[in-house]
């Protein structure tokens, strides 16, 4: 098999449904996944009107989520299901912080190869500058 194919998606639009508040912030994304998981609940969703043409690539692959042109998370891809007019594209809830490389706009379907994809963001030792803070330090070529 080769490697896994993954899907850029924007984070927008995600709403605590406990408090009917939108979702801004990756703790709150954080959150509101953990709870998810939490409830017994298998899968995540999030909707789209379009199906994503690949969706048989990316098995073993992950959804990254995208802000201000960064990948900020992924969530491990299970299926896509056809749901109306459009489909729901199905996660396990499971919320995985990654490095913020920049990689665009998430607009239409934009994929991603496994060698290109951000890696898992490790949790920094006491001491060691918030991820933000050191991925800065790195692009000015400080760390």
């Amino acid at each position: 098999m080769s490697a896994p194919l993954h899907l850029l998606r924007g984070f927008v639009q995600w709403e605590d449904r406990r408090t009917g508040e939108p979702i801004k912030t990756v703790d709150e994304a954080e959150s509101w996944v953990r709870h998810i998981a939490e409830c017994g609940c298998e899968r995540f969703y999030t909707w789209s009107s379009r199906t994503p043409r690949r969706a048989e690539e990316m098995e073993g692959g992950s959804v990254y989520f995208v802000a201000k042109r960064r990948a900020l998370f992924r969530m491990p891809f299970v299926e896509v299901e056809p749901d109306g007019d459009g489909c729901a594209i199905c996660m396990r809830p499971e919320l995985i912080r990654c490095e913020q490389y920049a990689v665009g706009f998430a607009r239409g379907w934009r994929y991603l190869a496994d060698k290109d994809a951000p890696p898992d963001l490790v949790r920094a030792a006491a001491g060691d500058p918030p991820p933000e803070m050191a991925r800065d330090l790195k692009e000015m070529g400080l760390a």
